[in-house]
């Protein structure tokens, strides 16, 4: 029969179908005959072939070509018909983002352009651009981060052949947000950008090109430019031609403030006739070429470069190539001293920054590059063998290429250039790797010379680090240095090393050269097992001035403290730390010790006490310059150590100002010994200052504030070494905010979700109140019934004895209904067993949460039904005790009369009918009454969290049915940094005691105590 019945169903579906078929054909002909033949249908509005529906899916369709199918949905679309083409607007759901799209068709369905806006002011995500435009590279290969700032791609179109009906090409028009700072750390701004990202052929091969248009603000001008790119943003090239600048406009501009450099006052002026300039941003390069003028004097061809100096900062060079007839004065009046000078075939750069290899086309007039300084560098070639000069025959070349950073203060203006020749001023002794140094102040003329002195002594070599003065007027020199290296058994006195050996002497041009001894001494010094050398300077005419010097390969710590401290300062060091202390050495290691501060004492420089500097690794903490202040109780040594970087968790870098984290080692017997270091900390998105003490087994480190930017707390980070992030450990001690969110938000959270459990309750409570009072009368109405019933009995037992044979007749056809009402009362029995038998069962197959609700839903059924069997059986025992007492009845009165009584004795009062439903009323009251208190006790069936937290709320109100009292985390430092942890938690839930471990997620918080009072429910 089923199968018979699915057959026709089908049969009339399909003729359904074929009806409105029919319909449709028979529409469309009577439309086509009263459009041709009725004169009164021409003024109506004719009806496309294509409905709204129909153009959405042949747009879908086109679009599948190019995008995912399951990425689009179209919504809310109307269309508005012209004789012309057709526009249909609505939203596209792309990629889960509305965007506003309008679609152009022809009249005969073809599409011609969809055209769409996102949303304004919402960066579109790096995933969504790639579908979007079908290039394979990222927003970050087309745009800067900074441009990607300054820019928004708010528009988009789409273009399809006419043909094949799929996508031709995609263009996403771009538009300005802010001003594109377009070479990093500089100040030149890309400004009013508009442009296009245009994808051709997106269907097969897509070839992605940008294109840029805006201005350049440069002093004063504005300056359009275009860039087009085919390939990556590295491509892109700005050009512009300006004019009538100064130089000084155009640095600003582009680079940035130029004050506090080195330079003439006069090289602000420097003007710019006309030039043409490049941008290269994914070069950071700034170019400029044209000519240069200076207080309306021709300067000559000028040549500007911006670009990065080093990783993060912008440099920029100014290269000058001054046209022959040029005069340094036309810059500064008294730059007239080197016009005096005669220097031929000169160059100018103005720079940023110092650089040894500058690359600028004034060095390839000069022939050479120079090293150039920071300011303003004149660069040029000196005659040495011009009049008053004459030194071409002493030193053995004709001319030296100078070099300067020429300043506000001209009188100290100092020309060097190097000399590759050697100066033998005799056979023991020759000048070697020369930099010539020229003083061109007309009242402070001076000529020296720095290099290598060769000094050979019996059979040693001894090399000097040298200054050479030249005394033009007396043919003389002065040559003073210090040696390097160490000269070891002079003089052959085998237990003696001598280093930095200082020595100053003269000799003249005219006559052989003379000695002019000052020297200073170091020998051998020996500290446990580390050696060293002893420079001793004496000063007879001031003993303050004297001081001593020790350099070490080594040394540690634990030699320091035992050779130059009070005995008991190493026993006063914990134990804990002792290893710490002791273990620690340092390479190079100087010690000195003077009375007072001392500057340029042959070559160095003294402060006064007694300390030691080196290289030391403590711990595992390595290259750390270390100072340690030496006293009779002990040592405090403090350095500078590179920021310690376990990125993204931890970090440990300088505070107040500084770069560096200073790490600080206290060894004395009067104070508590430490090894400490300071700085500012960065863990679990929180930033502050730290102290993080090392120990023998590691480290410990303190800190206070807001995790995540959310909650106050108390941190201790420990771990095995500085240098090992992995064994960081973290733990934290939670304070009153956060225990207070988990307190509210949870209480809140469990108060919502028992709010129908809550109104069951309070339900039952009035139930079990009412059912109570209902039970109490019903008691009182039974006890009068009783009495009636008796009195009743009494008579009709009298009346019995008058009516025996009639009695038998009526007790036999009693007999009989009371069996029929025995069988129709287990019938309804049944019923109620089985339909009770079934919803347990439902309940039972249910989870945890659908238990509490499916028992409170199916509460009033239990009781219903509960209420029916309770009736019915008594009504069973009722009607058994009529059954009984009929039998008897009819059996006394076919035997005597006389019986009556007796029999009668043994009829139960209760089974009179009346009586009987007074005691069903109380039974159902009884019932109602034992389902509230089985909703109270949680029926044995519900989850106790459900209903003990609305028992609870309902007896004390939502307020802290969760109360947090206490929370601690402990986890490691790199798991720790997500956000998500697994938080103990202790305070009490529904006033039972809580102590339970749960994950919170710190970065979204609300979420994670949502998530914590499910679990307690």
């Amino acid at each position: 029969m089923n199968n018979n019945y699915k057959t026709i169903n089908r049969f009339l579906f399909f003729f359904c179908i074929l009806l409105l078929s029919s319909n449709l054909v028979l529409s469309s002909e009577v439309y086509n005959t009263t459009l041709v033949n009725s004169e009164t249908c021409i003024t109506e509005e004719p009806t496309t072939l294509f409905d709204d529906d129909a153009l959405v899916q042949k747009l879908k369709t086109a679009l599948t070509s190019i995008y995912k199918e399951s990425k689009l949905e179209f919504k809310n679309f109307s269309s508005k018909k012209s004789d012309n083409e057709i526009t249909l607007n609505g939203t596209l759901e792309f990629y889960r983002e509305d965007i506003s799209v309008s679609t152009l068709f022809t009249t005969d369905g073809k599409i011609l352009s969809l055209s769409g806006k996102l949303q304004p002011g919402k960066k579109l995500s790096n995933r969504k651009f790639k579908f979007l435009s079908k290039s394979s590279k990222g927003l970050a290969n087309w745009f800067p981060e900074t441009l990607r700032e300054s820019i928004a791609l708010d528009n988009f179109s789409i273009a399809f052949d006419e043909t094949s009906q799929q996508p031709s090409e995609i263009a996403i028009a771009i538009s300005t947000v802010n001003s594109w700072k377009i070479l990093d750390n500089g100040m030149l701004t890309f400004n009013t950008i508009t442009g296009e990202l245009k994808t051709e052929n997106p269907t097969k091969s897509p070839t992605v090109t940008a294109t840029l248009e805006g201005d350049f603000k440069i002093g004063p001008t504005t300056i359009k430019s275009t860039a087009s790119v085919g390939n990556a943003r590295e491509a892109w090239t700005f050009g512009g031609e300006l004019s009538d600048l100064s130089i000084t406009d155009i640095i600003k501009s582009v680079y940035g403030t130029i004050s506090g450099m080195s330079m003439p006052e006069g090289i602000v002026d420097i003007g710019i006739g006309n030039a043409s300039f490049t941008v290269i941003p994914g070069l950071k390069t700034f170019l400029l070429n044209g000519k240069g003028s200076i207080s309306g004097t021709e300067l000559g061809e000028l040549q500007l470069k911006i670009a990065p100096k080093d990783k993060n900062n912008l440099g920029f060079m100014v290269g000058i190539s001054p046209a022959s007839n040029f005069k340094m004065a036309s810059i500064d009046p008294n730059l007239k001293m080197l016009d005096d000078l005669k220097i031929t075939n000169f160059g100018m750069v103005l720079s940023s920054h110092t650089s040894v290899n500058a690359e600028l086309d004034v060095f390839k007039k000069l022939g050479g590059t120079s090293k150039i300084g920071r300011g303003f560098n004149f660069i040029g070639a000196f005659d040495l063998s011009a009049d008053g000069i004459n030194l071409d025959e002493l030193i053995g070349v004709k001319s030296v290429m100078i070099r300067a950073v020429v300043s506000n203060k001209l009188s100290d203006l100092l020309l060097e250039g190097a000399i590759n020749t050697n100066i033998k001023f005799s056979e023991a002794v020759a000048f070697k790797k020369i930099v010539f140094r020229l003083k061109p102040a007309p009242s402070n003329f001076e000529v020296s010379m720095g290099g290598e002195l060769e000094v050979k002594i019996d059979k040693d070599i001894l090399l000097f680090e040298a200054n050479m003065k030249i005394d033009l007027t007396d043919q003389a020199i002065i040559v003073n240095g210090l040696m390097n290296g160490t000269w070891n058994a002079p003089f052959d006195i085998k237990a003696l090393s001598i280093g930095n050996l200082g020595a100053e002497f003269g000799l003249s041009f005219r006559t052989t050269p003379f000695p002019l001894p000052q020297m200073g001494i170091k020998g051998e010094l020996r500290i446990k097992e580390f050696n060293g050398d002893l420079f001793v300077y004496l000063n007879a005419n001031n003993p303050s001035e004297s001081a001593i010097d020790a350099g070490f390969d080594k040394v540690s710590l634990k030699a320091i403290l035992e050779e130059f401290c009070d005995k008991e300062t190493i026993q006063k060091i914990p134990q804990d730390i002792r290893n710490t202390i002791l273990d620690v050495n340092m390479e190079n290691a100087r010690l000195t010790a003077a009375a007072r501060p001392l500057t340029d004492l042959l070559g160095k420089d003294f402060e006064p006490g007694f300390r030691v500097k080196g290289t030391a690794t403590i711990g595992d903490i390595a290259g750390a310059n270390l100072d340690v202040q030496v006293g009779f109780d002990g040592i405090d040594a403090s350095a500078g150590i590179k920021k310690i970087s376990h990125l993204p968790f931890f970090e440990l870098k300088g505070a107040r100002g500084m770069e560096d984290p200073m790490i600080r080692i206290i060894a004395k017997a009067s104070t508590d010994s430490k090894v400490e270091i300071s700085g500012s900390a960065t863990l679990l998105g929180l930033t502050t200052e730290a102290y993080m003490l090392l120990n023998d087994k590691g480290f410990d480190l303190e800190a206070n504030g807001k995790i995540f930017d959310a909650f106050q707390v108390k941190l201790e980070v420990s771990g095995n070494r500085v240098t090992d992030g992995g064994s960081f450990r973290v733990a934290a001690t939670m304070e009153e905010d956060f225990m207070a969110y988990i307190t509210k938000h949870a209480s809140e959270e469990i108060d919502k979700a028992t709010k129908k459990t809550q109104e069951d309750i309070t339900t039952a409570q009035n139930k079990i109140t009412n059912a109570q009072k209902e039970v109490n009368r019903l008691n009182g109405n039974i006890a009068s019934m009783r009495n009636t019933v008796k009195a009743e009995r009494k008579r009709d037992l009298d009346n019995i004895k008058n009516a025996r044979q009639a009695v038998v007749n009526e007790k036999q056809n009693h007999f009989n209904a009371i069996e029929n009402n025995i069988n129709s009362i287990n019938k309804k029995i049944n019923a109620a067993h089985a339909g009770i038998a079934r919803k347990k069962k439902e309940i039972a197959n249910a989870n945890i949460l659908e238990k509490a609700g499916l028992s409170l839903l199916h509460a009033p059924y239990f009781t219903e039904q509960a209420a029916i069997i309770s009736t019915q059986e008594i009504a069973k025992t009722a009607q058994q005790g009529y059954k009984e007492a009929a039998n008897l009845a009819l059996i006394a009165a076919e035997e005597s009369v006389g019986l009556v009584h007796t029999l009668g004795s043994k009829t139960p009062i209760d089974a009179d009918p009346r009586i009987v439903a007074l005691i069903g009323s109380k039974e159902t009251a009884n019932g109602l009454m034992e389902a509230g208190k089985g909703i109270l006790e949680g029926a044995k069936i519900v989850g106790v969290g459900t209903l003990g937290a609305a028992k609870w709320i309902v007896e004390n109100g939502p307020t802290s049915v969760v109360n947090i009292t206490y929370a601690h985390f402990e986890a490691k430092l790199s798991a720790a940094d997500g956000g998500s942890i697994k938080v103990h938690f202790k305070g009490t839930f529904a006033g039972d005691t809580l102590d339970e471990k749960f994950t919170i997620n710190f970065k979204s918080p609300l979420e994670s105590v949502k998530d914590f009072a499910e679990s307690l429910l």
